[in-house]
């Protein structure tokens, strides 16, 4: 690529990013006028800014943290929620929907797990990318704690997911568009030949959406497919049914096309285990359960030719023993670390800063830190910060359980939509950190927000359908003798 195109090309970027940030922003001042319930304009602007974050560095930048806050960061995203945070307080619930929440030991243990990621810094070699990665979990978690905490009704709940429903399919129509040509992988993103994929005949160009890199649209999309085949399942309109499922097939169709292995490999399971939980409530016809079946069958015999392709594009090229051994290599880097500094790490988002140190042989890839979620927090945090990342999957996950056991269709469905998130970065992540990354852990920590929403909300439910006992009047002694009745008239 010439500098001139690169030149053009990065103008371009920008002007774009400067484009979406006055839309949007234009859009959420005309709308919180307009509107009376302005907290649920906010949560529903809080998703939506997810389709283009706009960024500004607040302090240096640190080339070559690929899996890590690069400096202290504010996004769009943040912004919108530190309104949200501030309408909260104007509310006056601010104090009593806190207290009440952190009743619940789900809502500490992501503090606990930074704090145990914090012993990490005494063998950190840059204090300020720990820093910027406190500060970037603390955004985090302020996410989770205001839609865990903060969303009272079942209104909100559906205006969150619509707009999620509502990405997934402007993400299909942007990748749709970038595949075909009409709108080029150079106009939104800053690095396009980064993301192509190399096969035996040549570089492929790999379609992301609005999403910087294909991997994070396939984990994000792969996501919004958990949570909608959950709720097409348990919901009983079947128009609503129906757009589920439209949403689940959109999903994966950008899964495919984006060429993103690990989150197809993720969502595979995830979605069969999220089958598996609506069989078991009985969810799911013997009629539907042929269908289905038929339809796979047919789709896969009139989709040969397109499967194999995608096959020998992704599996059978020679490159691909290439890409795995260049992840096996960072791979071993990562558990060095492990093996030199077992319980604290080398340093909270320092992965890459001290790599070359356990480096023994010449990197295919060099510069980039583990593909593989968990062996990255422990090179980093040792074993008590990977202690710290699993006790919150089995928070989340135990409280997943619980909703499971309500006959609300909504409760079910969230319930088995978060155990099918799980499970699905459970697998994902073993080949990537997608979870680093912002618009993945900003929509992770939005459904977990959610899903102890709706625990708190079926509480809240249980306790009105609770029949108020009266007080019965109280019995004389034995052997006192009755009262005498008052005579009518006195």
């Amino acid at each position: 690529m010439s500098m001139a195109t690169t030149l053009f090309l990065g103008g371009a970027f920008f002007m774009i990013l400067l484009g979406a940030a006055a839309i949007f922003g234009g859009a959420l001042g005309i709308a919180l006028l307009l509107a009376r319930d302005r907290s649920l304009v906010l949560m529903v602007a809080v998703v939506a800014s997810l389709i283009f974050p706009v960024h500004k560095l607040l302090g240096p930048f640190v080339e070559g943290t690929h899996a890590g806050a690069p400096g202290l960061v504010v996004s769009s995203t943040m912004l919108v929620l530190g309104l949200l945070y501030v309408a909260w307080m104007v509310e006056g619930t601010f104090v009593r929907d806190v207290v009440r929440a952190f009743r619940r030991p789900v809502f500490w243990t992501p503090l606990a797990a930074m704090f145990l990621a914090c012993f990490s810094v005494g063998a950190a070699r840059n204090d300020y990318l720990v820093l910027s990665q406190l500060v970037y979990w603390s955004f985090m978690y302020a996410l989770f704690l205001y839609f865990g905490a903060r969303v009272h009704t079942r209104n909100e709940i559906g205006w969150i997911l619509l707009t999620f429903g509502a990405i997934a399919l402007l993400e299909a129509g942007v990748v749709v568009l970038q595949k075909v040509g009409i709108i080029g992988l150079g106009l939104l993103a800053a690095d396009a030949e980064s993301v192509g994929r190399t096969t035996d005949i040549g570089t492929i160009g790999r379609p992301f959406g609005t999403l910087v890199h294909p991997v994070f649209l396939g984990i994000t999309v792969a996501t919004i497919a958990v949570v909608a085949l959950a709720f097409a399942l348990y919901l009983r309109r079947t128009w609503i049914r129906l757009v589920c499922v439209v949403i689940v097939l959109a999903c994966l169709g950008q899964i495919y096309l984006a060429y993103a292995r690990g989150p197809l490999l993720g969502v595979v399971p995830a979605l069969v285990v999220v089958l598996a939980i609506g069989a078991a409530h009985h969810r799911v016809s013997a009629r539907a359960w042929t269908a289905g079946i038929f339809a796979v069958l047919i789709g896969a015999i009139a989709l040969s030719p397109q499967i194999e392709q995608f096959y020998e594009r992704n599996f059978g090229s020679r490159h691909f023993g290439l890409e795995v051994n260049s992840r096996t290599q960072l791979n071993d880097v990562g558990w060095r670390m492990i093996e030199d500094s077992p319980l604290v790490g080398v340093g909270l988002n320092n992965f890459t800063q001290v790599m070359d140190e356990y480096t023994e042989e010449p990197l295919i890839f060099p510069g980039y830190p583990s593909h593989n979620l968990f062996i990255l927090t422990a090179a980093e945090t040792g074993l008590v910060g990977l202690a710290g990342l699993l006790a919150i999957g089995i928070a989340l996950a135990w409280n997943s359980v619980a909703l499971l056991g309500s006959r609300d269709p909504l409760f079910r469905a969230m319930g088995a939509a978060m155990l099918g998130i799980l499970l699905l970065h459970l697998v994902a992540e073993q080949l990537s950190y997608s979870l680093r990354q912002e618009v993945p852990l900003t929509v992770f920590w939005i459904f977990a927000g959610m899903t102890m929403a709706c625990v708190r909300i079926r509480e809240d439910e249980r306790r009105a359908r609770r029949p108020v006992r009266t007080p019965r009047p109280a019995r004389p002694p034995v052997g006192a003798s009755a009262p005498e009745p008052v005579p009518v008239g006195v």
